[in-house]
């Protein structure tokens, strides 16, 4: 859990993705980032960023999350899942 006075904000982290929830109620869950668990996260202003996994290499990928939105465009398990191919009938 992240409070952000700053921003208004309490950020919950998952295993996969966050959540937010303002002082007005409002709030925002971020999208699938990661197939399996999240490390080494940091807040710069409005932006969390961090590290995904992903089981394509065993790697460890950075992502960045919008604190006021919930937006994710780099967030690892949304592009593996959009390279995937279907095998079978």
């Amino acid at each position: 859990m992240f409070p952000l006075q700053q921003l208004g904000l309490v950020v919950f982290q998952g295993l996969v993705d966050f959540a937010a929830v303002r002082s007005d109620n409002s709030g925002w869950i971020s999208p699938r980032i990661s197939w399996d668990g999240l490390r080494d996260i940091k807040l710069h202003g409005s932006e969390l960023m961090g590290e995904a996994w992903t089981p394509v290499g065993d790697a460890w990928v950075p992502f960045t999350l919008d604190l006021l939105t919930g937006h994710c465009a780099d967030g690892i398990y949304e592009k593996d899942m959009a390279r995937a191919v279907r095998v079978g009938p």
